[in-house]
């Protein structure tokens, strides 16, 4: 059913939409070595078995800016912009913006996207050398045949594509790892590409080792298993588009050339998809961390803090000293006890939408702070 819905939309833009210049790529014939690109240059998490057309808007080919057609919306890249996804269902209007002679052309006027996002409505102007009243009329028509579906279901979220910000160090190694493995694929695709099974045999560790080596260029230490695990999970984002011999077996028939380009190209995508992955976690235990750090750092703050109040506190309820005796040192004390509590509710504030067991625990070391200055406070009564 998911197929035939690609070739209605497929059909609906080869039909309206149309650029003044560029290259067009329609399902099923994109290939391997484009969708590879499309996963590193607009979303590490592109599922390429939903992509109905890509317009590749660049000069040189490289596919790093353009427009991607897919099942559930479109993905636009400007140059030097970041990519940003619109499901159809978000688009609020399409507009044309006419020149500065008050003209509607093909080639020097604009179109202004309005889509809804999470934070409120948004706006996309697109520039690119598309034919912009025609742009307009595919996005419309595209819009109101999805709307058309209830059985089509997305979870992303409309708006600009988070980046994977990585180093230079992280670069050069990440692009050399998947180079490394790409070319090692498509040689082996090369020379066994007619022997039943043989390149499923050989690719597929290579691939793996591959994923383990990625992961350790972000200190995470991968099994060979787990390797396999996320592999075969990368694995399904092209299903379907009759390439994946490669992960899974051989097809008969296809030639040497064909082969190499699936297998390189499959083995890039599947490795760039790991780098966002590797990314994302390292982003998450970073995040970790630094709550881990911060309740490490109060805790130890506050066991120093803690012990020298209870030790004056202490003194003054033993003691029973005659408080105007020792008021400036009472007053004192009070006072750091108020300041202490203060912070350790700043504290508590900043964690509050961390789901973190150290809430919990600042919480409770909160309610045995304030008991104590509350029967400080009673010995002036």
């Amino acid at each position: 059913m998911e197929e035939n819905k690609i070739d209605v939309l497929k059909a609906i833009v080869m039909e309206n939409f149309a650029f003044t210049w560029g290259k067009m790529y329609y399902y099923p014939e994109i290939p391997e070595k484009i969708l590879a690109k499309l996963i590193k240059h607009f979303d590490p998490y592109l599922n390429t078995n939903n992509i109905v057309a890509f317009c590749d808007s660049t000069l040189s080919r490289n596919a790093k800016n353009g427009i991607i057609f897919t099942l559930n919306g479109i993905y636009q890249q400007d140059l030097f912009e970041k990519p940003v996804y619109i499901n159809y269902k978000d688009i609020s209007s399409t507009n044309i913006i006419p020149n500065k002679k008050g003209e509607i052309n093909a080639t020097d006027t604009k179109v202004e996207i309005s889509y809804w996002t999470k934070k409120g409505l948004r706006k996309l102007t697109v520039t690119t050398s598309y034919d912009k009243p025609k742009l307009k009329h595919t996005l419309d028509k595209l819009a109101t045949q999805y709307a058309k579906w209830d059985d089509v279901i997305t979870f992303k979220a409309s708006g600009e594509v988070g980046s994977v910000e990585l180093t230079d160090s992280q670069k050069k190694k990440c692009n050399t790892i998947i180079h490394t493995a790409s070319v090692a694929a498509g040689g082996v695709g090369t020379g066994l590409a007619q022997i039943p099974l043989s390149d499923n045999a050989i690719i597929t560790p290579i691939q793996i080792t591959m994923i383990v080596g990625l992961a350790a260029v972000f200190d995470i230490r991968l099994t060979e298993g787990a390797a396999k695990g996320i592999l075969a999970g990368f694995a399904t984002s092209f299903v379907g588009r009759g390439i994946s011999q490669v992960l899974f077996g051989w097809i008969p028939g296809l030639g040497n050339a064909i082969n190499t380009a699936t297998a390189a190209g499959i083995t890039e995508a599947v490795g760039w998809m790991a780098v966002a992955h590797f990314f994302s976690l390292q982003q998450n235990d970073k995040a970790k961390y630094k709550i881990d750090g911060m309740k490490e750092g109060y805790t130890q703050a506050s066991e120093e803090y803690e012990v020298k109040l209870r030790k004056q506190a202490k003194e003054f309820i033993n003691q029973q000293k005659s408080f105007a005796k020792e008021k400036d040192a009472y007053e004192q004390l009070i006072s750091e006890y108020e300041t202490y509590i203060s912070q350790l509710e700043e504290k508590l504030k900043k964690l509050e939408n961390q789901n973190d067991t150290g809430y919990t625990e600042l919480q409770v070391h909160i309610k045995d702070v304030k008991a104590d200055y509350d029967q400080l406070v009673k010995l002036s009564a």
